[in-house]
C-alpha cells in the first residue's frame, strides 16, 4: 500500500513537472537562439568556412598561439559554424544528458529526471546576470562550462557503475578545462583511494586518475599555455589574478546564493 501510494505521488509529480519542464526548455531555447556572438565566437565562426583542411590548421594554430583547449573548442567552433540556431540544440541537449547522468547515477529512478531537469534549469535561471550573460549566453564560452559540467556528469556515472567507459571520459574531462581537469583529477584521485579501502576497482579508478591527469596536461604543457605563463613572470602575478577572479566569484554568489543551493539540491 505505500509503495503503491508513494509511486503515485511519484507520478504525480512527473505530471507538474513536465509542462513547467517544457515551459523553461522553451526559455532556455530562446534564450540560446536569440543569443548573438560575442568576443572571439566571431573569429571561432570561420574555422569551418574553407572545409575540414582549413578547420585542422585553424585547430593547430590555435592550440599553439590561443590555448590548449582543444576539446572545448573543437565543439564551440562546429557550433558557430552553424549560428545559434546549433547552440540552442547543443544547450539543451546538454541539460537533458546531464539531468539523465545525475538521476542514473543517484540511483533515484527515471521518475525523480524531472525534478532533477527542474532543478537544473531553475538553477540556469537563477544565476546572477552577469554570470548568465557572459558564462552561459556567450557561446564559446559556455563551451567551457556547461560542456565539461555535462562530461563530468557522465565521468560520476560510469564511475558509480563501475564501467570502463570511465577512462575515456577522465580523460576528456581533464582535457576541457584547467579547473574543470584539476577538479576531476582530484575526484578519481578520491575514487581511487576508496577503492583501495574496499580492495576493488584499484586498477580502474587509478587508471581514471592518471588519464585525467593526462587530459589535463594536454592544456598545461600546449605552447599557449607556456605563452601565456610567460606573460606573467612573478608568481606573484598569478595569485592575484586567482584571488580576484574568486572574490568576484564570492560577491557574486552573496548577490545570488540560489544557483549554489540549488546545486547543493541536486548533488543531495
Amino acid at each position: 500500500m505505500k509503495e503503491a501510494l508513494e509511486k503515485q505521488n511519484r507520478r504525480s509529480g512527473v505530471k507538474i513537472l513536465l509542462p513547467v519542464n517544457g515551459v523553461l526548455m522553451l526559455l532556455l531555447v530562446y534564450f540560446a537562439w536569440t543569443t548573438v556572438y560575442s568576443s572571439d565566437d566571431y573569429w571561432y565562426s570561420t574555422f569551418w568556412n574553407e572545409g575540414l583542411t582549413h578547420y585542422l590548421e585553424m585547430m593547430v594554430f590555435h592550440y599553439q598561439t590561443i590555448n590548449g583547449r582543444m576539446l572545448v573548442h573543437a565543439l564551440a567552433h562546429i557550433v558557430l559554424h552553424f549560428d545559434s540556431w546549433a547552440y540552442a540544440l547543443v544547450c539543451c541537449g546538454q541539460c537533458v544528458i546531464a539531468a539523465w547522468a545525475v538521476t542514473k547515477a543517484s540511483g533515484m529512478g527515471r521518475d525523480s529526471f524531472h525534478a532533477v531537469l527542474f532543478l537544473l534549469l531553475t538553477g540556469i535561471f537563477c544565476m546572477p546576470l552577469e554570470i548568465f550573460s557572459q558564462g552561459l549566453m556567450w557561446i564559446s564560452a559556455s563551451c567551457n562550462y556547461l560542456f565539461p559540467v555535462v562530461l563530468s556528469s557522465l565521468l560520476i556515472t560510469a564511475l558509480v557503475g563501475e564501467s570502463w567507459w570511465a577512462l575515456l571520459l577522465a580523460f576528456l574531462c581533464g582535457a576541457t578545462t584547467e579547473q574543470m581537469g584539476l577538479a576531476v583529477t582530484a575526484v578519481c584521485l578520491v575514487w581511487t583511494g576508496l577503492a583501495l579501502r574496499r580492495r576493488r576497482g584499484t586498477l580502474r579508478y587509478g587508471l581514471c586518475t592518471l588519464l585525467a591527469l593526462g587530459g589535463v596536461l594536454t592544456i598545461f604543457l600546449s605552447p599557449a599555455t607556456r605563452l601565456r605563463a610567460e606573460q606573467h613572470v612573478r608568481f606573484e602575478e598569478l595569485l592575484e589574478i586567482m584571488e580576484k577572479d574568486l572574490l568576484l566569484e564570492i560577491e557574486y554568489l552573496n548577490a545570488n546564493p540560489a544557483p549554489l543551493l540549488i546545486m547543493l539540491a541536486v548533488l543531495g
